[in-house]
């Protein structure tokens, strides 16, 4: 989550016109998604959540044929359980 946190301060900032192509204007824009990410983890969250529940797409992508071993619902529930982790908290995923 803190990944997806990290990019929406980031595109938030840059939006608003920090950032630049100079050394001290990218270390100024480093420094600001360093300190503000975490006020961007409720947006990251939502963001993630929405991406929960797969596709018409995402469930048909992929290889033409899957093997018996793996079925379109396992991909399915892969997803989600995936997704599921993205959303656990570092600490509590490194706890398990």
């Amino acid at each position: 989550m803190e990944r997806v946190a990290r990019a929406i301060c980031q595109a938030s900032l840059v939006a608003d016109g920090y950032g630049g192509s100079t050394g001290d204007a990218r270390r100024e824009l480093e420094v600001r998604v360093e300190v503000g990410w975490s006020g961007c983890a409720g947006l990251a969250r939502a963001a993630i959540q929405a991406m929960r529940e797969p596709t018409e797409a995402i469930s048909s992508a992929g290889p033409p044929r899957l093997t018996e071993a793996l079925t379109y619902r396992d991909m399915n529930d892969l997803w989600r359980a995936k997704i599921d982790a993205a959303l656990t908290p570092a600490s509590t995923a490194r706890k398990r």
